[in-house]
């Protein structure tokens, strides 16, 4: 979870959705539309509804248009599929490939021959055309996605509405999504939530049944599932593994994934920089994980499209063969990130060329003098895609509010991490760090306001003489709340540019947001943040009070979608931090945990069981080793 997504997320992505379950979000997906085409789910909306005027000539732009029969939305479908295949491959092509997915249903497009007989005009507004994410490789659309996407779309109670944002009113909306909210009916305005594209790809859990969308190269990464009518086998009441999660208001909390998305993969157990607060016992006599071994967890993390890895130690930039293990990542199509204690590495003469694989790295951090450090060399090296992160109790609070400042100017994202009681950190008592959102507020220079002053249009403040600093006003929608000072009401006619953060409002309403000017307060930065799973567990309560994060945007549970695997010691277990953890002595048993994370108690059992029977994995045959 990070806290800068909420200000992109929030805004775009409604819950509860009655067609679509949003599980999780990391980092915003947001849209800037213009034209506005919406889904809805009304019962017999067939029988209720025909199909509405589509435009000329099946545009599908700004104007006011209702798909309600499986023709039209079909239609509508072919313009996505069309506008995404353009990444892959030429007319010729895109025309065999949507003749297969979309039978008897044309779609013409730039590159289409007007002298086709049957050759009409065909456009959906560039602002709501989304793009199906990739296969693996990057080579063409995912069948499965769309197939799944079809059915959704295609099903007989959903309806796509067309219309636009340009104007505030309720009476400007579309004359069905006007009705159907008097009755207490959802409207997903955001279609964009499915957004993919050649960077984008895909996995549908096999046991639970909903998707993840993650993007290489940003990391945003989103985990929905459409309602039951795009899985109508299955019965979520009745499927017995589903008595690990629990339905509430359209939302699937405490949910899980069958396979890892994230492996918190240790290469190495050497280390140098002995930190108090580590929470393993690496060391200068440590050894390095054997690189063929690590290739081949890779390759079993691949062929279960794991998204992305977390490299770790030890010192992880001080095993050998470090940077080749990075490219054979990505070759594999999994995201390489790394976090390191050491900036040597950054003086490699070919370093660019060296991070390109990279999709983050994080330096840590406990005070800020180390801070200035990493920022001079990183500078320096013209390095990027780096961050910090901090361990919460390794140093005074002063010196977490220095990093924070410092992170601010230098647009260095800080990551949260809590203090594990476990390795190295169990030997030394941490700092008190109780008050760390208070220090995190100071520094964003959060203010509670008892009064807000209402405007219908933002264009309206231009026209308004008595300007103040730090003025707050509430602009149109009761969740759209921003501070401006003159200087920025000015600009643009009064559109406000630059970061915003939330703040909870003094009256105590969980579903009031406020959004600050960035320069409200002299000695304010803007810094972004992001938290790991044990701090979310740790401070639940306070940042869904005082920092007013919804839950959907973080996990308190360890290993619900990530697991760790020791290469040094052939360890599995949820987390690189707990203790719970068991042995895999040969391929087979590592596949048996990878295949199934969500039944880790049951396997780790059976990998105990089996242990007295089997040879330590240093006296096996050849033939079991990877």
């Amino acid at each position: 979870m990070t806290i800068e997504s909420l200000h992109e997320g929030i805004k775009n992505l409604k819950v509860p959705f009655r067609p679509v379950q949003l599980l999780n979000v990391r980092l915003g997906h947001a849209t800037n539309s213009s034209s506005l085409h919406s889904m809805i789910l009304v019962p017999n909306a067939q029988a209720i509804y025909g199909d509405g005027e589509r435009g000329a000539y099946g545009e599908y732009g700004w104007d006011h248009w209702t798909a309600s029969s499986k023709e039209s939305k079909s239609h509508y479908l072919a313009g996505i599929l069309y506008g995404s295949l353009r990444n892959y491959a030429g007319e010729n092509v895109i025309q065999q490939i949507m003749s297969e997915l979309i039978p008897g249903v044309r779609w013409f497009g730039y590159d289409s021959d007007e002298n086709d007989p049957a050759y009409t005009w065909n456009y959906i507004d560039h602002q709501s055309q989304f793009y199906l994410p990739s296969d693996w490789e990057h080579k063409m659309i995912d069948r499965e996605f769309f197939e799944d996407l079809q059915r959704f779309i295609l099903h007989d109670d959903l309806l796509i509405l067309g219309g636009n944002d340009n104007t505030d009113g309720p009476e400007d909306a579309h004359h069905i999504i006007r009705e159907q909210q008097e009755k207490g009916i959802s409207c997903f305005d955001h279609m964009s939530v499915f957004d993919g594209g050649i960077t984008t790809v895909a996995r549908k859990d096999p046991v639970y049944g909903f998707w993840t969308l993650y993007t290489r190269g940003s990391g945003a990464k989103i985990r929905f599932r459409f309602d039951t009518v795009a899985n109508p086998e299955f019965d979520m009441e009745t499927q017995e593994h589903y008595s690990r999660g629990h339905i509430k208001t359209g939302l699937w909390k405490d949910h899980r994934s069958s396979l890892p998305e994230l492996v918190d993969l240790k290469i190495t157990d050497y280390c140098t920089k002995g930190c108090e607060y580590c929470y393993q016992w690496s060391s200068p006599q440590g050894s390095h994980a054997d690189t063929e071994h690590v290739f081949d967890v890779i390759n079993a993390l691949s062929a279960r499209k794991v998204f992305e890895v977390a490299i770790g130690g030890g010192e992880p930039t001080e095993h050998p063969e470090f940077w080749e293990i990075l490219r054979y990542c990505a070759s594999k199509g999994v995201t390489p990130n790394f976090s390191t204690k050491r900036l040597k590495w950054m003086q490699e003469d070919n370093i660019e060329e060296l991070m390109k694989p990279v999709g983050g790295f994080a330096y840590s951090v406990r005070t800020g003098a180390e801070a200035s450090a990493f920022v001079r060399m990183y500078k320096k090296r013209n390095i990027k895609k780096g961050s910090f992160q901090y361990v919460l109790g390794s140093s005074p609070m002063e010196e977490f509010e220095a990093i924070l400042r410092i992170a601010g100017e230098e647009k260095i994202r800080v990551t949260i991490l809590g203090y594990k009681r476990v390795g190295l950190g169990a030997t030394v008592e941490p700092q008190d760090y109780s008050a760390w959102i208070d220090v995190l507020m100071k520094v964003w220079d959060f203010k509670q306001f008892d009064e807000i002053r209402h405007f219908e249009n933002r264009s309206d403040l231009r026209f308004f003489s008595d300007y103040e600093a730090g003025m707050c006003v509430s602009v149109a929608d009761a969740d759209r709340i921003m501070t401006f000072s003159e200087e920025s009401t000015t600009k643009d006619g009064g559109n406000v540019h630059g970061p915003v953060k939330p703040i909870n409002l003094s009256d105590g309403d969980p579903g009031r947001w406020l959004y600050t000017w960035s320069n409200l307060g002299r000695d304010s930065v803007d810094v972004k943040v992001g938290i790991d799973t044990s701090v979310a567990a740790e401070f639940h309560e306070q940042i869904k009070g005082a920092l007013q994060v919804p839950d959907w945007l973080y996990d308190v549970k360890e290993g619900l979608h990530s697991f760790y695997v020791d290469c040094v010691r052939q360890l599995l277990g949820p987390s690189s931090y707990g203790d719970y953890k068991g042995q895999y002595r040969n391929h087979e048993e590592l596949n048996y945990i990878l295949d199934r994370i969500d039944l880790w108690e049951e396997r780790k059992l059976k990998l105990g069981e089996n242990a007295p029977a089997q040879k330590r994995w240093q006296e096996e045959s050849e033939e079991a080793l990877f």
